[in-house]
């Protein structure tokens, strides 16, 4: 068995001018109330970089307010798909099982390395998500969500060919807030989500989301007999938002570590010519384990191999070889802090965007 650990550490700090501000779509203020009701509304969006109506821009935009996202029940960066068209989010890889891979029009990266950029940029509350490993995090308690089809300049925030996502999470208000929300479903599915925002002074106010959510696997693992494909999710972040004249500062911190006890990795197929003399034992072994109707949910991968008989297995340290009976399982921890400050100079308004984010990836 081997084994992989991933980090990725990112400092980023800007300091743009508004006139060349990130590409936003924003509901218009007399429209968010109406959001509720049916029929086509009208959404005023910033994508080049003055307001203008969403029915009239001339970009590929596909902008989603609160209502809309609560609607379409988007908790998690892979069911953008299902809202907008053509884009398609693959999760999982040959390592772990939280990478998270974005395409637009056919425009993506399928290689989870610590050098390579996404053709697809994603971006939290501004903050650029430099790499897939950070890419599968949970999202509640959402503002608006927001996918730009195409080539996106720098001025976005990083040049990308495919285009981007960004996600905005609601910031704090000046009243009292609180909600708790519960689901259950099948393979034992749960999950609870509770928001509280809190004014605590003139101007200032606080809030904070979890999230935690749990699901048994929906695979089975015939040769270690316990089930693959499950997962378990806590998800938590805290805002802190600062209002005055000409100003405002937002500090805003979040974790979320996913978890679970392997993939449902399943064989294709085999060349079995590849398969004979002194490794003819093994093709039968292969061919019943082939992906087919019969067992479309059961994997024959992730078995546990000790090789005693090898001498130098012998010579390996102690904590190396107790790594040949550790049982498979994914575990993905990301978190970040960042902080946005809006300031007021009259007819131009400067924003600076300061965070950290860091993943590990562990299999």
């Amino acid at each position: 068995m081997k084994t992989s650990k991933l980090m990725v550490a990112t400092m980023l700090s800007g300091l743009p001018v508004a006139m060349a501000q990130p590409a936003r779509g924003q509901v218009a203020p007399q429209e968010a109330a109406q959001e509720q009701f049916s029929g086509i509304q009208d959404i005023v969006v910033t994508a080049r970089r003055t307001e203008e109506s969403l029915q009239t821009t001339p970009l590929a935009v596909t902008a989603l307010g609160a209502v809309a996202i609560q609607r379409a029940q988007i908790v998690s960066v892979q069911d953008v798909q299902r809202v907008a068209p053509s884009v398609v989010i693959s999760t999982g890889s040959a390592s772990t099982s939280g990478f998270a891979f974005v395409s637009i029009r056919g425009q993506g990266n399928l290689q989870p390395l610590i050098a390579n950029d996404p053709a697809v940029a994603t971006y939290i509350d501004g903050v650029y998500i430099a790499r897939p490993s950070q890419g599968l995090t949970d999202l509640h308690d959402l503002q608006r969500l927001e996918v730009l089809r195409g080539p996106q300049g720098t001025l976005f925030g990083r040049n990308t060919t495919g285009g981007a996502i960004n996600i905005l999470s609601k910031d704090p208000v000046d009243r009292l807030e609180a909600s708790l929300k519960g689901e259950v479903g099948n393979y034992a599915y749960r999950d609870v989500e509770a928001v509280l925002n809190v004014p605590l002074a003139e101007g200032l106010a606080a809030r904070v989301v979890y999230d935690f959510h749990d699901r048994n696997g929906y695979g089975y693992n015939a040769r270690l007999n316990r089930d693959v494909g499950d997962q378990k999710s806590h998800f938590l972040r805290g805002k802190l938002k600062y209002e005055n004249d000409g100003f405002d500062v937002t500090l805003s911190g979040d974790y979320n570590k996913i978890t679970d006890m392997g993939q449902l990795a399943q064989t294709a197929g085999f060349n079995p010519l590849s398969f004979q003399g002194p490794l003819a034992a093994f093709a039968p072994g292969l061919a019943s384990a082939i992906h087919t109707e019969d067992n479309w949910y059961t994997t024959y991968a992730g078995g546990l191999t000790r090789p005693t008989t090898n001498p130098t297995f012998a010579t390996l340290p102690a904590d190396i070889q107790a790594k040949y009976s550790q049982l498979p399982f994914d575990k993905l921890v990301a978190y970040g802090f960042s902080g946005v400050v809006n300031i007021d100079i009259g007819e131009h308004k400067l924003k600076s965007i300061t965070a950290y984010r860091y993943s590990d990836s562990d299999v």
